[in-house]
């Protein structure tokens, strides 16, 4: 038998894990001196919240006891794998290593550095776990596994920078880009004019490529022109990156394309606007300024060429 084992960055809760078949053991996250167990004590929105509050919450790996002791549990009955969140980004895999070379039957105990969290690394728990109901073996679990992980390419994108200004990990100058949104059907204007009143730059996922809802019910077209107004910068973006972006489809792109503060991003990745606009704005807020340097291609990130 082969158990299946993994850890909250999943996104799945023990109970859930227990119902499909595999172990789950909660990370642990601390928020003014006090630890909670990830999607035990805390959900997400009491953690969205707590963020919201201005509180930095920091994260752990699992203890080493609570490892070792799963360990020792399941390989009682067969062989185990655990299917850890990226070293790069956790200690949870080092710390997976020292418990297996303490626990009873270290033999019986599969370490698997996933290189990644969140979506991909449950994609991986439930193919593992799958394939362990089929009665696949440990060495074509992870066969398939480490063919995924070398295949596999994880972006992580902040919807608002504010977290990582906070956390520390970007200075308040480029944190203060602030907010990429995301257009879903329903979406109206007043998401937009929240995102602008508290930064300077939005990106806009948009529609197609380039599209924007109109009619009264929505204000998106009021919602920008208050931005430009207010000296905010405008990305437009799509959510069909290979097509590119094409604001003269739609009319009203046609009609945004006159503002200098409004830029189109056309075959720029989503992730490199982002890169991107965090590096001008620490350089400059000047509308031509940024333009300049938002066209200027660094690591072809961008090949058209607006002067064309």
């Amino acid at each position: 038998m082969i158990h299946i084992l993994s850890d909250t960055s999943t996104m799945y809760t023990p109970e859930q894990g227990e119902q499909f078949g595999a172990t789950i053991i909660p990370l642990h996250v601390t928020v003014n001196d006090r630890s909670y167990r990830d999607l035990e004590d805390i959900s997400d929105d009491m953690l969205l919240d707590m963020i919201a509050e201005k509180h930095i919450p920091k994260t752990s790996q699992p203890a080493l006891g609570e490892k070792i002791d799963a360990y020792d549990q399941l390989s009682e009955t067969g062989e185990v794998l655990d299917i850890a969140m990226s070293s790069g980004l956790s200690g949870t895999y080092q710390s997976a290593l020292l418990a297996k070379g303490q626990c009873a039957h270290p033999d019986r105990v599969h370490v698997f550095d996933s290189r990644t969290l969140c979506g991909p690394h449950r994609i991986m728990l439930d193919t593992a776990v799958s394939m362990a109901k089929q009665g696949k073996s440990i060495q074509e679990i992870l066969a398939v596994l480490e063919k995924a992980r070398d295949t596999e390419v994880s972006y992580l994108v902040p919807f608002d920078f504010g977290f990582l200004v906070r956390g520390g990990r970007l200075n308040s100058m480029a944190g203060a880009l602030g907010g990429l949104l995301k257009l879903i059907p329903g979406i109206d204007g007043d998401y937009l004019r929240y995102f602008l009143e508290r930064n300077d730059a939005i990106i806009i996922e948009s529609f197609g490529v380039g599209g924007l809802p109109m009619g009264e019910r929505y204000h998106f077209g009021e919602a920008i022109e208050w931005g430009i107004n207010q000296g905010k910068t405008i990305v437009m973006t799509t959510q069909v990156p290979n097509e590119g972006s094409d604001m003269t489809i739609y009319q009203v792109g046609h009609h945004l394309k006159q503002y200098d503060s409004v830029l189109e991003a056309y075959d720029m990745t989503t992730e490199a606007v982002v890169t991107k606009l965090m590096w001008i704005l620490g350089q400059t807020r000047e509308p031509a300024g940024i333009r300049r340097l938002f066209y200027t291609t660094v690591a072809q990130d961008i090949l058209y060429n607006e002067s064309r």
